[in-house]
């Protein structure tokens, strides 16, 4: 699901837009509308930073000893859970 809904959301977004770049690497700004791309200067008149994320699993005790999900492993279950706390805030735990 997780892999369906990214290829939805940006990479048929690129296919189908001739007039957007995708550029991967390590990149910081120069100036306003340059970026140093792992080496490489890029400019253009709108850029856009996609840096992703990964889930972040906090320092509780016994938490490594247990089942826990991710907000990106509970995609992945067959069966919902019986019971289910969530640890989180923003969008992805609403």
């Amino acid at each position: 699901m997780v892999n369906a809904l990214r290829e939805a959301k940006y990479q048929s977004v690129l296919e189908r837009n001739e007039s957007i770049s995708l550029i991967e690497g390590e990149a910081k700004f120069i100036d306003l509308h340059t970026l140093d791309v792992s080496g490489k200067n890029v400019t253009a008149d709108k850029i856009i930073i996609s840096t992703g994320s990964s889930p972040f699993i906090p320092p509780i005790p016994g938490l490594n000893e247990s089942d826990y999900l991710t907000s990106t492993t509970a995609f992945e279950l067959k069966e919902l859970p019986k019971n289910l706390a969530i640890l989180g805030g923003g969008y992805i735990a609403l």
